[in-house]
């Protein structure tokens, strides 16, 4: 498995709870390591949009522990391991902020309300990656 992400042409982290969600992944022995030596592109999606939460807890557990409840604070999260953030609409203001920790950010609607949404936000995924 851990072979897989080192040689991996991308990895994308979805929009889900980095601490309950993401957060077991990268704990498993190795994976946090895999991804910071891959030369894979490594893709964030923000599951928080306008300071909320999509779906689920992060937001009320990211303010619990003392995180900012933004994408910024998604990407301080993930700041050693991305190297693009995806990014709502909504957050756009927070664009250069996330930028100067060294991620590239693409704003866009991550809001995956219809099919037509998904396949969009798939499509600017691919995008990012440069594939």
């Amino acid at each position: 498995m851990l072979s897989s992400i080192e040689d991996a042409e991308a990895v994308i982290i979805a929009p889900s709870n980095p601490f309950v969600s993401i957060g077991p992944i990268l704990s498993v022995p190795g994976v946090r390591n895999a991804i910071l030596s891959t030369e894979a592109t490594i893709v964030g999606i923000s599951p928080i949009v306008g300071g909320a939460a999509i779906k689920g807890p992060a937001a009320r557990m990211m303010g619990d522990l003392h995180h900012e409840v933004s994408a910024l604070g998604v990407a301080r999260i993930y700041q050693d391991l991305l190297d693009v953030m995806i990014i709502d609409q909504q957050d756009r203001t927070l664009k250069g902020r996330i930028e100067r920790l060294g991620i590239k950010v693409v704003v866009t609607d991550t809001i995956m309300s219809s099919l037509e949404k998904k396949m969009a936000l798939s499509h600017t995924v691919l995008n990012a990656l440069e594939l």
